[in-house]
């Protein structure tokens, strides 16, 4: 059986894996030049047309959001790995076999170091922006950043494409989701993948930014609390909740008792999921766009944003002094960075209600000093944002207790930069059971 299973993977690895199909792609690249500066677009059309000199159809700079899959359709396989990250969602306790290390966030990342660099020729900044451009919509297609490892495929569900569906439209999983849900499906006469390519036209360029328009008005730049969050680790962690909850997890229907019925393989997604999904689709869409955007206006723009590196490393070492205090069961040094009038609220369900419970920084240091337990509390791909002398962090966190997972969720801290540095001024978190795999891995004992 396994051996069968494992003959399917390898076949499915030879199917295009593409995230968006090409008019999302088309979509996202469009939103990121509308959101450029003179400098920036410029510059971007500079290069596109030194693309242009060996690709024909590359008529445009969204064109770039579709070249690196145009160069799979054209027999090259070399960039496989970069277009996905595999964070696994454990169905069953199997072992997780080796993911690729060269995978998108490593893509992006080399991209970026790349195009800040002075030394390359112009030449290849043109082919790097094409793949950052490309990759930066593939980790906003939440089945890139995801997939499924169980008893019957231990090795992986390949995003998804392990995941048939019965639908004249959709064979799999993976492909609803490039579809966008079927969002995207009457933009599918652009660029249809297996077809020549060709440059396009000005009613096509003209219909990509119609619609570009249309969503960023929907979901105006100040709708996204995280926009301005460029780690594409965070973007893979965003994604792969996204396709849990509504990809793997989506609701496709009720059962007879009203209860949540989810779509599964061989099943047939019903309107209820399309909706659903789509929704989610076009949040990204605009997200990835908005984010491509400030990407390359810090790459080749007028603008240079305030470097606060420092700031947020000083905000971040705050957050795990006060963790670092806890398992410690240290009074004194959890005093020293969270001031007394500090806001504590946590938010949790009690079997169908929600519990609000409050304190404050005085009530924690001083509970501290008198608990026995060791609490072992972990977050990661921290969003801080500062202005001033303000700051706020939103993070994952983990929550173990002598050894044993307690529960997770997500923290919320403010803190505000007092004399001798910055101090945490409230915290709110939710407390939950069921979370994504922390990307830190098991606690070691």
């Amino acid at each position: 059986m396994k051996k069968l299973l494992f003959c399917c993977l390898i076949s499915l690895s030879a199917l295009p894996a593409k995230a968006w199909w090409d008019a999302g792609h088309l979509v996202t690249a469009m939103i990121a030049y509308l959101n450029l500066d003179d400098q920036a677009r410029a510059r971007v059309d500079e290069l596109t047309a030194l693309l242009q000199r060996d690709y024909p159809y590359a008529n445009h700079f969204i064109t770039l959001g579709t070249w690196p899959d145009d160069l799979k359709a054209e027999g090259v396989r070399t960039y496989d790995t970069w277009h996905y990250t595999n964070i696994p969602l454990m169905a069953d306790n199997v072992a997780l076999p080796p993911q690729p290390e060269i995978d998108v966030i490593w893509a992006i990342n080399q991209m970026n170091t790349v195009l800040r660099s002075s030394r390359p020729k112009n030449v290849d900044r043109a082919r790097h922006l094409g793949f950052l451009v490309h990759f930066v919509g593939d980790i906003h297609q939440p089945l890139h950043s995801t997939s499924v490892f169980d008893n019957d495929l231990p090795a992986g569900n390949v995003g998804g494409n392990a995941f048939p569906l019965k639908s004249p439209t959709w064979r799999n999983l993976h492909s609803l989701w490039d579809d966008g849900c079927g969002y995207l499906s009457s933009l599918g006469d652009i660029n249809p993948f297996g077809q020549a390519k060709q440059p396009l036209t000005e009613g096509q360029i003209e219909q990509i930014r119609q619609l570009a328009q249309t969503l960023m008005q929907a979901y105006p730049a100040s709708t996204f609390p995280a926009i301005d969050e460029l780690d594409p680790r965070f973007w893979a962690l965003e994604s792969h909740r996204l396709a849990v909850k509504y990809g793997y997890r989506g609701v496709n229907g009720k059962d007879d008792r009203g209860r949540d019925v989810l779509l599964q393989p061989d099943g047939t997604p019903s309107d209820y999921y399309l909706e659903q999904g789509q929704e989610v689709v076009r949040h990204q869409l605009v997200l990835g766009g908005y984010r491509l955007a400030r990407q390359l206006n810090s790459l080749f723009g007028r603008a240079t944003p305030p470097d606060n590196t420092q700031e947020k490393i000083a905000v971040r070492g705050v957050i795990q002094r006060l963790f670092d205090a806890m398992a410690a069961n240290d009074s004194k040094a959890a005093e020293a960075v969270m001031l007394p009038e500090a806001a504590l609220v946590s938010i949790r369900m009690q079997g169908d209600k929600k519990v609000v419970q409050t304190s404050t920084g005085k009530d924690f240091i001083k509970g501290l000093g008198k608990s026995k337990q060791v609490r072992l509390e972990r977050f990661w791909d921290p969003v801080i944002l500062i202005d001033g002398d303000v700051a706020t962090a939103r993070a994952p966190y983990d929550l173990h207790i002598d050894g044993k997972f307690d529960h997770c969720g997500t923290d919320m801290f403010t803190l505000v930069k007092a004399t001798d540095g910055w101090k945490i001024s409230g915290v709110t978190w939710d407390v939950l059971m069921n979370c994504p795999p922390s990307p830190l891995g098991p606690v070691k004992n």
